[in-house]
């Protein structure tokens, strides 16, 4: 398969700023979708699967696993991976950027351990019950969801908070399996980067300053976020920034001036011209964008 067929079937939304929302069931994947699942890459988006019957296979570098029904299984952004998703595995999927989880505020996400950034992936069992409330819920976001948000974008966004806090109630009381003992040096220092971004990226933003941190090369910790998740060391630092500059702009009352000083940028017009450079859109733009997308 060709990197464009690909590219059309892992890739949905070019442009990662457009709010983008996929729910789907898994019978009904085409042979081109399985493919290109089956293929190596790489997304910028958090992939939800509701697996009913049969077994898929996550697969990475280091890790073959097989996941077994019924469960939910969660994959975030930025991992390099495949899947073996067999023509008699039943149950959906649901795949959302971080456009569409930030319409508004939603406080509790960044707290679910499913998307935490010290794991590959996260795989919670269910109960035949419990698998139909959540394909119950998949239901209603399909029911009023046809390709595209169509204003109903904040009802969308309901049910998908919704269907995580049922997810974080169920897991009190059923163990979380994770994807975070990983036997791969390479894979350490990637989780050991990503946390340590979001714990310093303020007053960090220096690839050379983490690389000393974990003890190796600039250039050989730019390789491995590379190869693993797609994106250089200094990227993953950006679209830290950027996107915890999204989130204080529909989430608190903060002038463009306070946001910039809160990021760690003392001049104000450097940090609107920073997130012009790499978003594309001027503040104001995106702001405005978020809100129709949100009526």
């Amino acid at each position: 398969m060709n990197q464009d067929a690909i590219d059309t079937y892992l890739n949905p939304v070019k442009n990662s700023e457009q709010a983008f929302l996929f729910v789907g069931e898994l019978q009904q994947l085409c042979e081109n979708a399985r493919d290109a699942n089956n293929t190596n890459h790489f997304h910028d988006y958090y992939s939800i699967y509701l697996l009913k019957t049969g077994n898929i296979k996550y697969i990475t570098t280091h890790i073959k696993d097989t996941i077994s029904t019924p469960g939910l299984l969660f994959i975030g952004p930025g991992i390099n991976h495949r899947m073996e998703i067999p023509m008699d595995v039943q149950g959906y999927s649901i795949i959302f950027n971080d456009a569409f989880i930030n319409i508004e505020s939603s406080p509790f996400f960044n707290d679910l351990s499913f998307f935490s950034d010290d794991q590959i992936y996260a795989v919670l069992p269910i109960k035949d019950i419990i698998a139909t409330e959540f394909e119950d819920l998949i239901r209603m976001m399909q029911n009023d969801h046809h390709g595209h948000l169509n204003g109903n974008g904040l009802l969308l966004k309901n049910y998908l908070n919704v269907f995580l806090l049922k997810a974080q109630q169920w897991q009190l009381s059923s163990p979380l399996h994770s994807g975070n003992a990983i036997p791969s040096s390479h894979h350490k220092t990637l989780l050991q980067f990503k946390k340590m971004v979001n714990e310093q990226y303020i007053n960090n933003r220096q690839v050379g300053d983490y690389a000393n941190q974990l003890n190796i090369q600039a250039d050989c910790l730019n390789e491995v976020t590379k190869s693993l998740s797609g994106l250089t060391a200094s990227e993953l630092i950006r679209n830290k920034v950027l996107n915890e500059a999204k989130k204080l702009l529909y989430t608190t009352s903060l002038n463009l001036k306070e946001i910039a000083w809160k990021l760690g940028f003392e001049d104000s017009a450097y940090f609107s011209r920073y997130f012009k450079k790499y978003t594309g859109q001027t503040l104001k733009e995106f702001k405005n964008q978020i809100q129709e997308m949100s009526k």
